[in-house]
């Protein structure tokens, strides 16, 4: 079939290479319609399954994150139990500190400023 198609390439086609043709499109069609309806079915098929796999996943993957999250909540605390039984201050603690210190900071300040002031007027 292939040499006859070569054959006529070459020339003008007739009505044998349409009648070749029309042959091969009528003899395949019982043949190929049903491959066809196959593949689609089993591309469904498996877009379904993935579709699937995907949902079981994020599902999965969600309850993993909670997992994880509540391990780290725990273990926090425990962290937290353990420094206030040494004697660790906490967060807030060092913040109520550094705000106590900034203000001694601002009144050392204003004090040497005050007694620079004083010092420069008794020199007048």
């Amino acid at each position: 079939m292939i040499g006859l198609l070569l054959k006529r390439a070459a020339g003008s086609f007739g009505w044998e290479a349409f009648t070749v043709g029309a042959v091969a499109a009528v003899a395949a069609r019982p043949l190929v319609r049903p491959a066809l309806v196959t593949l689609v079915k089993a591309g469904m098929t498996a877009q379904e399954t993935i579709a699937d796999v995907v949902q079981k996943t994020q599902v999965e993957m969600a309850a993993v994150r909670a997992e994880q999250a509540a391990v780290q909540e725990e273990m926090a605390a425990r962290q937290a139990a353990a420094d206030a039984a040494a004697g660790v201050p906490s967060q807030a603690d060092l913040s109520a500190l550094l705000a106590e210190l900034q203000a001694l900071r601002a009144e050392v300040a204003q004090i040497r400023s005050s007694a620079t002031d004083t010092h420069t007027s008794e020199q007048l």
